[in-house]
């Protein structure tokens, strides 16, 4: 709704109806979508580097889990050869059954490890593409959105401060109502 002392009114409610117009028209909206923008792409980022997170503890255990029985394996083996050279059981049969068994499991083991480091290197990339791309891209709005909302403050302002400067000029009243502009001012004190 247009204020009724738009033209003709005291030079102060002119330029506070024009700033207020003009501060409506910066393009606000756009610095304030790209910065929710960002912010959606860091939650995002941040819910991946938690996924990242869990599938290395989780190579990480296995890893360990498979690091662990490969030297009880080994330790197994070992005194199963001690035990075949000093005494000749008829229990061998058995017992190679069970390492075999046990072999198998630890290659299962193994396996199982192999995928869950391929997952992990595929949660890296995604996190790395994500901050990469998204980031770069997010900000680059941002600063851009920043840098339209700058352009059109500083022309606002300019435009403010030139109708100011050709209201003095025209010898409008100025911006308190009843004060003096330039001329009179100096003409009442004496000058």
């Amino acid at each position: 709704m247009p204020m009724p002392f738009q033209v003709n009114g005291p030079p102060l409610l002119v330029i506070c109806n024009d700033w207020l117009n003009s501060m409506r028209k910066l393009p606000d909206k756009t610095v304030a979508l790209a910065l929710k923008s960002v912010v959606k792409d860091v939650k995002a980022l941040r819910i991946q580097q938690c996924k990242e997170q869990q599938q290395k503890r989780k190579v990480e255990s296995l890893t360990k889990d498979l690091d662990r029985r490969y030297l009880g394996s080994y330790q197994l083996k070992t005194k199963m050869l001690e035990l075949q050279v000093t005494d000749h059981r008829s229990e061998e049969e058995t017992e190679e059954e069970c390492m075999m068994e046990k072999d198998d499991y630890l290659e299962t083991l193994r396996r199982k490890l192999e995928v869950e480091k391929e997952k992990h290197y595929v949660c890296i990339q995604e996190t790395q593409r994500m901050t990469l791309n998204g980031m770069q891209y997010g900000f680059s709005q941002v600063l851009e959105s920043l840098t339209e909302f700058s352009k059109a403050s500083q022309k606002m302002y300019n435009d403010l401060v030139t109708f100011s400067e050709n209201s003095e000029k025209a010898g409008n009243i100025s911006y308190i109502e009843g004060g003096c502009n330039a001329e009179t001012c100096n003409s009442q004190n004496g000058q």
